[in-house]
């Protein structure tokens, strides 16, 4: 089950990659969490998933796959702020954590931070956050440049003088 939802994971539009799951969720959670996910989920299967993520991220709070799957289910129930939140617990633990983890949980704090920037410009301080958070993840991860380079969620910050820079 877990191959043929990383596929299906790999072709959504709004994930940029399937993540792997390996023993993390049991195969009826996993499921849920999945189709949660997919565009027009009902709101009750967000939430239900938030939950359980949540429930399991006090458990083990390295978990990468929880930290970023919850993540999205927030941003996409309209909890920017929240998303933000888990995010920035997850990177606060760095010193104990892979490079790459932190570099897309960075990534995904900027995506989101640019979302919140570009529904409401007078937050400037967000644009000094935004980059911090891109150069350090460019650093830890090269790779996620060329990722922010196709991201949708980077548009409306492309053409601002002080973060077109770093596209």
């Amino acid at each position: 089950l877990t191959r043929r939802y990383a596929r299906a994971l790999k072709h959504h539009a709004k994930i940029r990659q399937a993540v792997p799951i390996g023993g993390y969720l049991e195969a009826k959670e996993e499921i849920k969490v999945f189709a949660a996910l997919r565009p027009g989920s009902l709101d009750s299967e967000k939430e239900r998933c938030i939950e359980y993520l949540r429930t399991e991220l006090e458990q083990d709070p390295l978990n990468r796959t929880h930290t970023i799957i919850l993540g999205r289910l927030l941003r996409m129930s309209g909890d920017l702020e929240s998303a933000i939140g888990v995010l920035t617990r997850f990177i606060h633990r760095r010193e104990k954590l892979d490079s790459k983890d932190v570099a897309d949980a960075l990534y995904n704090r900027a995506c989101y931070d640019t979302l919140i920037w570009s529904s409401d410009k007078s937050k400037n301080d967000l644009q000094e956050s935004i980059k911090e958070d891109l150069v350090e993840s460019y650093k830890l991860s090269p790779e996620n440049r060329q990722d922010a380079l196709r991201d949708e969620d980077f548009a409306p910050i492309r053409g601002n003088a002080l973060l077109s820079s770093l596209f």
